[in-house]
């Protein structure tokens, strides 16, 4: 099982609840692995040079990491593969960690390449790995079956505005699973009765081809097809347009709820899919992943003109705000620990 780890922001305690899922996970005697995408593990924010957790690993962890990483390490990391893939750390190697220490995380930032190195991290008896990402570099964690959305007053320190956030990204990952199997789909396509139309891959992303598309688009359609990342202003065009042609709209099949998530604005999203939704359309994804929990972190680097200081939002209001939005549960690991979240993320595996 791969389990992802995104914050919606810096700062909002992802690394704090991967180092408490890691060590609830060590505590039962599960020994996952752990990559990254992308850098991270750093033990200063670089930009406002306030401290921050580093990863703990424990001996016998497999760890993926960049060859420049581990002389930042504290942990003796020994290399057992060089995978042959490189990012600006120097080239990603799988190791095994020896003894308890810090880890300097920088894996794979592909989708491609994060699927042959959680292969190859297989191999070295790796059963359940955990990958560090964000929001703002979240494709990759389209392999994951299951992720953690850490968010708090580092992303805005309106409560109100993070309760509706995090609720639309629920609702992204909300829709169901496809239960059409399509094969792999290279265009945009409608299908209706006695028609099927696909454009080229790049359709969605331009808004000229997608008002093309929308002018021909033709009555008592039933799905839509939707391949690889969208566009905001395309989808909100396929709304306006079935809005005008369509008694009740067709099924919209999305390879991943990610495309949706990186097309803009998680509430502008939002505003997006409840049109559709109001037109009777039915949201689907060719492939699934599951919201397991989200992390509140009260803590923000305030700013006063010159430099920056800890700053906390009201925990039990912040916390309170997101449960009350949720229904997926919301938790403050600083306060409860991370045996809820193991429970979360592997109590139904």
């Amino acid at each position: 099982m791969i389990i992802g780890l995104a914050g919606t922001a810096k700062n909002t305690g992802k690394t704090t609840a991967l180092c408490a899922l890691i060590e609830s996970a060590i505590a039962k005697g599960h020994l996952p692995g752990i990559t990254g995408i992308g850098y991270d593990g750093e033990d200063r924010d670089n930009v406002t040079l306030l401290p921050k957790p580093r990863i703990t690993v424990f001996p016998g962890m497999i760890v993926t990491t960049s060859e420049r990483c581990l002389a930042a390490s504290t942990a003796r990391l020994r290399v057992l593969r060089r995978t042959g893939y490189s990012t600006a750390l120097g080239e990603i190697v799988i190791t095994v960690a020896e003894e308890k220490g810090m880890a300097v995380v920088a894996g794979p930032n592909k989708t491609t390449d994060l699927s042959i190195v959680a292969r190859q991290m297989a191999a070295f008896g790796v059963v359940d790995l955990l990958v560090d990402g964000s929001l703002n570099r979240i494709a990759p964690m389209v392999l994951a079956d299951r992720v953690v959305l850490a968010t708090g007053g580092a992303r805005t320190t309106n409560v109100a505005v993070l309760a509706e956030e995090t609720a639309a990204i629920e609702r992204i990952f909300r829709n169901p699973i496809c239960s059409n199997r399509y094969a792999l789909i290279s265009g945009l396509r409608f299908v209706g009765e006695d028609v099927q139309v696909q454009l080229a891959a790049s359709a969605f992303h331009s808004v000229a081809e997608v008002m093309w598309a929308l002018e021909h688009l033709p009555g008592g359609l039933k799905e839509i097809v939707v391949p690889g990342m969208v566009a905001l202003d395309g989808l909100r065009l396929l709304c306006d347009r079935l809005e005008n042609i369509a008694a009740a709209g067709p099924q919209l099949i999305f390879d991943n709820p990610f495309a949706l998530l990186l097309a803009g604005e998680p509430i502008r999203v939002g505003e997006i899919l409840s049109r559709f939704e109001a037109r009777s359309a039915k949201l689907s994804f060719r492939r699934k992943t599951d919201l397991a929990a989200v992390t509140f972190n009260p803590y923000y680097p305030a700013f006063d003109g010159t430099t920056y200081r800890p700053a906390y939002l009201d925990p039990k209001a912040g916390r309170s705000a997101l449960a009350t939005a949720l229904a997926t549960p919301v938790i403050d690991v600083v306060k409860e620990g991370g045996v809820g979240l193991y429970e979360h993320c592997f109590g139904s595996s």
